[in-house]
């Protein structure tokens, strides 16, 4: 099984790349790419859409058995935020959640994203977070992680290139913190990440629609994984996250 972990969907209105992707068009860049399952979350936006993703794939009968919606959650909006993502979770299915620190200005190291941890603790589901530099910084979001050792949190383009190694580092101290390989172009980048943590701890995602998952899969093979981690980061580890 491949399990991609990040695909957005950005509605009828927003083209990526010239190109609009509703759910049928992102199912078919997965059968492209012969990918099984694929987490799908609402593009970012400061205030997160959602509601959206539930009635793209409730309206999308034929298609929506290969997605996992993720709700994107915004902290600052409180109680607001911390029930909708329960809404998601429980009214439309939803298996996941996203933080976005440097779109939403979100300090890991402080207290405002602990509600949403705490209610994805509760739910059983892991959070996908966003790496850049800060306030979305590898060491950040290991902080984080570190506060909340029972909630898997998966760090989303593992460091974006500038800071892989910090993002290993923060992987090391941090045993529930697991690294995407989403826009990761560097084969060795996954390499690192592999030889380092192992490769239970490392998951597949493309980043997709603006980067093909396809491409992305073609640098998981450049990577030279031996046989069995590849399974295991291609989707093993994520099946497992997901209880799928």
């Amino acid at each position: 099984m491949i399990v991609d972990c990040e695909i957005y969907y950005h509605g009828p209105n927003e083209p990526v790349g010239g190109r609009v992707f509703g759910v049928e068009q992102l199912d078919a860049l997965c059968r492209e790419a012969g990918i099984d399952k694929a987490v799908l979350m609402p593009a970012p936006t400061f205030s997160p859409r959602n509601r959206l993703v539930a009635e793209a794939l409730a309206s999308a009968e034929r298609v929506r058995a290969r997605f996992v919606g993720c709700a994107l959650v915004n902290p600052h909006f409180g109680d607001a935020a911390v029930g909708e993502l329960e809404r998601a979770v429980k009214e439309w299915g939803f298996r996941a959640a996203k933080l976005m620190p440097t779109l939403h200005a979100v300090n890991l190291v402080g207290q405002v994203a602990h509600a949403a941890m705490r209610k994805a603790r509760e739910l059983g589901i892991p959070v996908t977070i966003h790496s850049a530099g800060s306030p979305a910084h590898p060491l950040e979001i290991g902080v984080l992680a570190e506060a909340f050792p029972d909630v898997p949190v998966i760090m989303d383009h593992m460091g974006y290139r500038n800071h892989v190694g910090a993002a290993i580092a923060a992987a090391k101290r941090a045993p529930n913190l697991y690294l995407m390989t989403t826009a990761v172009m560097e084969p060795h980048c996954i390499q690192d990440a592999v030889r380092e943590i192992g490769a239970h701890r490392v998951v597949f995602g493309s980043n997709g629609p603006a980067v093909r998952p396809s491409t992305q899969i073609l640098v998981i093979k450049q990577a030279e994984l031996a046989p069995a981690d590849e399974r295991k980061v291609l989707g093993e580890n994520a099946a497992r996250l997901l209880r799928l």
